[in-house]
């Protein structure tokens, strides 16, 4: 039964690496839709392994609003970043061709690795929830008002 136990512990802990490893792999595109998908957090706290790929999966080949967009330019990215020349191709060739993996990220606006849609929309949530700032947030900001009300007499 130890046995039994201890091999638990071993699979939750390997699953756990498995997670950090599966999305450190993810572009910083897919890791800021990732973010927005409606049950995140719950991903994120218990850090499924099946969760996460199902999420990535929908995000990359999914039937989403952005699906093409994302999928092209991850495709974009894909082929931009393994793209070498080789010892038969042209610099002309070259140049053509990762040019032309460049001219997709140009066609939706976006760079390698940053979405204007997915980022616009972490700005949004990040400025509704700077109207209401946690007790953490709040403790931070009392000293800092102190100590500049503090400069303020002192000039």
């Amino acid at each position: 039964m130890a046995q039994l136990g201890k091999r638990i512990v071993k699979l939750d802990s390997n699953m756990k690496k498995g997670f950090a490893t599966m999305y450190d792999q993810c572009s910083e595109a897919v890791k800021l839709y990732l973010e927005t998908v409606d049950n995140w957090d719950r991903i994120d706290c218990d850090q499924s392994v099946q969760d996460l790929m199902k999420a990535i999966q929908k995000i990359c080949v999914g039937h989403g609003e952005t699906n093409q967009d994302m999928y092209n330019i991850v495709q974009g990215c894909k082929n931009m970043f393994l793209f070498r020349q080789d010892d038969g191709m042209s610099t002309e060739d070259y140049v053509r061709d990762f040019k032309s993996y460049w001219d997709t990220h140009e066609a939706y606006k976006a760079d390698p690795a940053f979405h204007p849609k997915l980022a616009k929309a972490r700005l949004d949530d990040i400025a509704a929830d700077a109207d209401h700032p946690t007790a953490d947030e709040r403790s931070k900001a009392k000293p800092s008002l102190r100590s500049r009300r503090r400069l303020w007499l002192v000039s």
